[in-house]
Parts: structure tokens; C-alpha cells; sequence
């Protein structure tokens, strides 16, 4: 796989394909971006959707988590996650926003760095710039006919590697990501 390739679904894309409200503009998203890349997500993602989930969704929410392959979240992905903690804390352009970022987004963002994969999320603010980049916007609707927008991101692994080494100058070689497709 050269990269890039694969689409990283959120779990907040995931709920909006649970409501009725936004559940079949949410399925048609999904279709559009399953016509140029595969579908995936993460197992954290799976917790997310179940976490707390009434009863009655529970089948429509497996029938579509089992149209993805889950990714497993390991030891790498942790060790993404934590050092993109704190790059997101040393970056002038990310800092004062830190503490908005969940640990479960900074897992989805590890995932999407490791695997080099694109993230299709209704919350642009989870994967910030510059570690994320715009490929493409989609809008939904809400009940009210308010635009919910949902953006496929792709990682910037040039710039995470470049805050590595100003995050982790000692350590930077062996924490940088593998370099593919000129980044």
C-alpha cells in the first residue's frame, strides 16, 4: 500500500449514521468516500459507538461496524499518540487547544499517522492544521436543516516528523515516521 489509499472513519460520522436525522445523508457520505478509497476504523472507534449506546441501536451500529475492518489499537499507536500529545502541546500552533483534544481522537489521529490513512470526521477541530490537512468537504443536515460539515483529512507526516525534532531532538530518530510518497 503506497498510502493514502484507505479512509479512517470517526466515531462521530459512525452516530451521525445512527440518527435518523442525519442517517441518510450520513450512509450517502459514506458511500461517496467508499467509491474512492476503502473504509476503515479503529477499535477505539468501535468502543466509542458502544460506549453508552441504547439497546435499540445496537444492531444498526453493528451492522455498519462490521462494514469496516478494525484496525487494532497497539503499542505503536500508543507510542504516536503520546508523542503527538506532546508535540500538540509544544506547537505554537496547537498549544493552547491541547486540552481539547481527547485522548480517544489523539488514538484516531495516531491510527491515521501510523497507517497512513485518510480521516473522514465531522469535527475538523479534533485533527488540527498542520498536522491534518483539508483533501475534502461534505455537508450533512441536521433536523433543523442546519449544515453539519464532515472533512476527509490526511495527515501531514513531513510535519509531525519536523515537531518530533523539536519535541524530541535526542530521541527524534528512532520516534520519526517512515517517509513515503515525497512527505
Amino acid at each position: 500500500m503506497v498510502g493514502f489509499e484507505i479512509a479512517l472513519v470517526d466515531s462521530n460520522v459512525v452516530d451521525y449514521a445512527l440518527k435518523l436525522p442525519t442517517k441518510d445523508l450520513a450512509v450517502n457520505i459514506l458511500r461517496f468516500v467508499s467509491e474512492k478509497r476503502p473504509i476503515v476504523t479503529s477499535e477505539y472507534v468501535r468502543f466509542e459507538v458502544y460506549r453508552g449506546l441504547s439497546m435499540s441501536k445496537v444492531p444498526d451500529a453493528k451492522r455498519l461496524l462490521n462494514a469496516f475492518t478494525a484496525l487494532p489499537v497497539d503499542r505503536t499507536i500508543f507510542d504516536i499518540a503520546a508523542a503527538l500529545t506532546t508535540c500538540y502541546e509544544c506547537d505554537e500552533q496547537t498549544k493552547q487547544y491541547r486540552a481539547s483534544f481527547s485522548d480517544g481522537d489523539i488514538i484516531i489521529a495516531a491510527t491515521a499517522f501510523k497507517h497512513k490513512l485518510v480521516v473522514v470526521t465531522a469535527n475538523r477541530n479534533d485533527f488540527p492544521a498542520p498536522y491534518f490537512s483539508e483533501v475534502t468537504k461534505h455537508t450533512l443536515r441536521d433536523a433543523r436543516n442546519r449544515p453539519i460539515p464532515v472533512y476527509e483529512l490526511k495527515p501531514d507526516i513531513a510535519y509531525l516528523n519536523a515537531m518530533l525534532e523539536v519535541c524530541f531532538p535526542a530521541a527524534a530518530n528512532n520516534k520519526r515516521l517512515e517517509k513515503r510518497d515525497g512527505q
